[in-house]
């Protein structure tokens, strides 16, 4: 009776780690397709926000960046479309956080939630764990 439980406990450990893989590897691979789409070149800033006029949701971005006293740089559709379709962005509010080497950290289009803001704060070295 004892093996019984064993393999079942062992089946059912093997099946969640596949079902967690096969729901996980697809949202990370689509995480890194999106870092490796946006560039950044011409574009100061360790975190840069991507706007458009009239955007709700981009004056939701921009409070809960400003919240966190995070300093960023915030380039505007209506200002400058060009930069946008060199840049690879498609959909505002796009933040974006440069890691300390100058490539793209980390992408999170939307608004970002208060932990996604710190987390790309974090990638891009303008704060620590402890903040």
């Amino acid at each position: 009776m004892p093996d019984v439980a064993v393999r079942i406990v062992v089946v059912g450990g093997v099946v969640a780690a596949a079902l967690a893989v096969a729901v996980l590897l697809p949202r990370l691979w689509e995480r890194r397709a999106a870092a490796r789409s946006v560039r950044l070149e011409g574009i100061a800033g360790d975190l840069v926000l991507f706007t458009a006029p009239g955007c709700d949701t981009c004056e939701t971005a921009r409070a809960t960046l400003h919240g966190l006293g995070a300093e960023f740089t915030e380039v505007a559709h209506d200002a400058d479309p060009d930069l946008f379709a060199t840049a690879g962005i498609d959909a505002v509010p796009t933040l974006v956080a440069r890691h300390r080497r100058g490539g793209v950290a980390a992408v999170v289009r939307g608004a970002p939630s208060t932990r996604q803001a710190r987390r790309l704060m974090r990638r891009a070295g303008r704060i620590t764990k402890s903040s």
